[in-house]
């Protein structure tokens, strides 16, 4: 059985999945569903929920999904934005007539309004001082929809902060049968603080020219922490239910299509899907790609 409690606070509301406080995005999604379920859902309803929507809005990702460190990302994803669809229908009018405005103590000054011709279009503004004090200020009937993204730079931990991951080709040696074809080989383990991981993802870029055997990616389903694999036109992305500090290892075999000269390494990254700046990285490059100085 799955224990969850209720937390409120600052305006928001959610329920959490386990003591540690982490907020579960589907389960206060459903909760959210459970409360509108009502064909008329009164004004009363709309103020008790409202924290909820407040929460699960702030969990957003700039990219449009939705955070969930417990359940895979489109799931949680999906929950939520059916969980908001319906709450845009509570609360929707036929002529909003919104306006918002927004203020800064340096005396920026900016309004947004939005009414029915234009309730489904974006509208946006760069704010002039970071770090700034904001205020906003909405007046008039219906409901608009406000998000702030904050992008900044901080320097990436060392690598094996979070993860060990080590990059190599089987055979290691050039041979006449590896100038076609050999198995990549992936080493990845948690190295990080917590016990377990979140889903991790595992990108494998492709060397130029090379391709990934098909046969060899579906023996990767052996290993139970594989969820799926993915090819695209430049790597193989490899999702995984978790890692712990125990080392797992990932092997897929790829073929030359293209002679490519002056081939250069492939990058190899592993992260975790809800923390991203837990990461890792590793290259490799094939075991023929110089002999004697000389490209092959």
């Amino acid at each position: 059985m799955r224990l969850m409690r209720g937390v409120a606070g600052d305006g928001n509301k959610y329920w959490a999945a386990d003591t540690n406080g982490n907020g579960d995005t589907e389960i206060s999604s459903y909760v959210l569903l459970t409360l509108l379920s009502d064909q008329t859902t009164s004004q009363t309803v709309i103020e008790e929920v409202s924290p909820v929507v407040n929460w699960i809005i702030k969990r957003q990702r700039p990219q449009g999904g939705f955070h969930s460190p417990q359940l895979p990302f489109l799931q949680s994803t999906a929950v939520a934005l059916q969980a908001l669809t319906i709450y845009t229908k509570a609360t929707y009018t036929d002529n909003p007539d919104v306006t918002v405005s927004l203020r800064s103590l340096s005396g920026f000054n900016r309004q947004f309004h939005v009414d029915k011709k234009n309730g489904l279009l974006t509208q946006r503004e760069t704010l002039p001082d970071i770090p700034g004090e904001y205020t906003l200020v909405a007046t008039g009937t219906g409901c608009a929809f406000i998000q702030t993204h904050l992008k900044y730079h901080t320097p990436l931990a060392k690598s094996d902060t979070f993860f060990a991951l080590t990059a190599s080709t089987n055979p290691s040696v050039c041979t006449s049968e590896s100038k076609k074809e050999f198995d990549v080989v992936i080493e990845a383990s948690y190295s990080g603080e917590r016990t377990v991981t979140n889903e991790v993802i595992l990108e494998v870029q492709l060397l130029s020219g090379f391709f990934p055997i098909k046969k060899s990616l579906r023996k990767l389903k052996a290993n139970p922490i594989v969820e799926k694999t993915e090819v695209g036109s430049d790597k193989v992305t490899i999702y995984l239910e978790k890692l712990t500090h125990e080392a797992e290892s990932f092997r897929f075999t790829i073929y030359q299509d293209l002679h490519v000269k002056n081939l250069q390494a492939a990058k190899v990254k592993i992260y975790d899907a809800y923390a991203p700046d837990e990461q890792a990285f590793a290259d490799y490059n094939s075991p023929c790609h110089t002999e004697n100085g000389k490209d092959t």
